[in-house]
């Protein structure tokens, strides 16, 4: 069966051109009056949510195949590999530069050296032209061999000697770009928790370490172009997670710019898929390290450019494209306009993003789907739309999946507490306050202004004037002020939390609440007053 849900996967994985290009394929193969494998590749294809072999074998009918479907299944599987391969074998770079190797290799069986060395000053040209490391070692092993049979005009020794050469400095980039490689997996697995040998409380002194390797001194120290993307993405991980937004932005800004750079590069590589979704990730890394920085036009264009992809490459995309696209930036859209304290305009896009959830569901994953709910929340108490909050926060709360997503969960629990208190549901917020103190009790290291957030609710049930919620209204602002004062001068570690661009949804932004609650304005009036200045 996990062959057959592999199978499943592989067909859905395929972009419109994929499909088209397997339908012409197997039309060579032909079993008896009609085309067997299209046959079974629609009737999987056409599954919507999962591989069920039952209902697969219904769509089929009477079909005399049905009697030896597992050999069906496997013979389908590999006429879809054979297509993309074929599909593929003139499509970018790197499969050209393979296909004149095998070339190469036939040719000088034959002894025709000469026809030899003119596709390989060909591909070697191409292959460094993309550091491509693997194939130009490759080439240079031809390339000797072709010398010692006198093909190469001068000195057979100074050629030779010459072609050691490039060999030892391809080798010499492909080790830099591996040592950054190892730096760069050393960064995510402090980010992402995995590290073994450190724990929470060291994690931003260990980024800071990393950022005092030599390597990372200067871009200089990147002997490639693969290097360089990958110094400039160590770079921007660190800082982002640091909470160094413009450092982090100008690194982003930089691995666009390389990506966006040659046209006649991109032209020819466009057709890689893995292109195009490397720009799509980059741009969206770009625009998390953007948020806070306030430059929304900017960041807008760039959401344009990943929207204008799928028409610029027709037939790349697929449906799990479109999801992360649309998806995507509607997120981006409603958290720009969060910032500039725009809720109660962006309800049209929370009604929006709502649909989407309700059409891709099904292939959204849980995590996701929890953030999301966060977002959509968030939006609707920026816009004083407090019952519809509490129904999105509730889906969060109740499910046992939050768990593990701790900054989500616990910022989803203040939040409740706040929603419960805006809708005047005192008895029971009585109750939930002890309930979210217990639990967060058990958490090691929150930030300060979770902790802010809980002390301030903890003292609502003993207020009993409005003189009193006055002063705990200041109070609680006071300190939260001096905190983030005091942080902006010293380098504190207590209750350090890793930023990335996704979990950072989880925001809540409780000091222009408390000012709201003073001054008499709405949350989202006092978020856009501060923006003007």
């Amino acid at each position: 069966m996990r062959e057959s849900q592999n199978l499943y996967n592989l067909i859905k994985t395929l972009t419109k051109a994929e499909k088209a290009y397997f339908k012409k394929y197997s039309s060579r193969h032909v079993i008896g009056k009609q085309n067997k494998y299209t046959i079974l590749f629609d009737a999987i294809s056409g599954s919507n949510n999962h591989y069920n072999e039952e209902e697969i074998k219904k769509k089929l009918g009477d079909e005399k195949f049905v009697e030896y479907f597992p050999v069906m299944k496997n013979y389908l599987n590999e006429m879809i590999l054979k297509s993309l391969k074929s599909f593929y074998a003139d499509s970018n770079t790197e499969n050209e530069i393979k296909n004149d190797i095998n070339y190469i290799e036939i040719l000088y069986e034959k002894d025709l050296f000469e026809n030899c060395t003119v596709i390989l000053n060909r591909s070697l040209k191409q292959a460094y032209k993309t550091d491509n490391f693997i194939l130009i070692l490759e080439l240079l092993k031809w390339k000797k061999n072709l010398i010692n049979m006198g093909v190469y005009k001068g000195n057979e020794y100074v050629n030779l000697e010459q072609a050691c050469r490039d060999e030892k400095e391809i080798i010499n980039k492909i080790n830099n770009l591996s040592d950054y490689r190892n730096i760069s997996y050393r960064v995510r697995s402090l980010i992402v928790g995995t590290n073994p040998y450190h724990i929470a409380t060291d994690i931003r002194k260990e980024l800071i370490n990393v950022l005092n390797d030599p390597l990372l001194h200067s871009e200089k120290k990147a002997l490639s172009f693969p290097a360089l993307h990958l110094y400039h993405h160590i770079m921007a991980d660190i800082y982002d997670s640091l909470g160094r937004n413009p450092e982090a932005f100008d690194s982003r800004k930089k691995i666009v710019g390389y990506l966006e750079k040659d046209a006649e590069i991109l032209k020819k590589n466009i057709i890689s898929y893995r292109y195009i979704s490397n720009y799509r990730t980059a741009v969206f890394n770009l625009l998390g390290s953007g948020l806070n920085l306030a430059i929304y036009e900017e960041l807008t264009a760039y959401i344009e450019k990943l929207r204008a992809q799928e028409k610029a490459y027709p037939g790349k995309f697929m449906e799990a494209d479109r999801l992360t696209v649309s998806v995507g930036t509607l997120m981006y859209e409603l958290r720009i306009q969060y910032k500039k304290g725009e809720f109660t305009n962006a309800i049209p896009k929370m009604i929006k993003l709502e649909n989407e959830l309700k059409e891709f569901g099904r292939v959204i994953s849980k995590t996701d789907d929890l953030h999301f709910s966060y977002l959509l929340c968030y939006g609707y108490f920026g816009a004083g739309k407090f019952n519809e909050a509490l129904e999105w926060i509730n889906k969060i709360i109740n499910d046992k999946e939050a768990y593990k997503v701790q900054k989500l969960l616990i910022t989803s629990k203040i939040l409740n507490l706040i929603i419960h208190y805006e809708l005047n549901n005192f008895e029971l917020l009585d109750y939930l306050i002890k309930s979210t103190y217990r639990f967060l009790k058990k958490v090691p290291l929150l930030v300060y202004n979770d902790r802010a957030a809980i002390e301030f609710i903890k003292q609502l049930p003993d207020i009993s004037t409005q003189a009193e919620l006055s002063w705990l209204f200041k109070e609680s602002l006071h300190k939260l002020q001096a905190k983030r004062l005091h942080d902006l001068n010293e380098n504190n570690t207590i209750g350090f939390e890793v930023k990335n661009n996704f979990t950072n949804i989880a925001e809540f932004d409780l000091e222009s609440w408390l000012e709201s609650k003073i001054s008499g304005k709405s949350f989202e009036d006092v978020i856009r007053e501060k923006l003007k200045h």
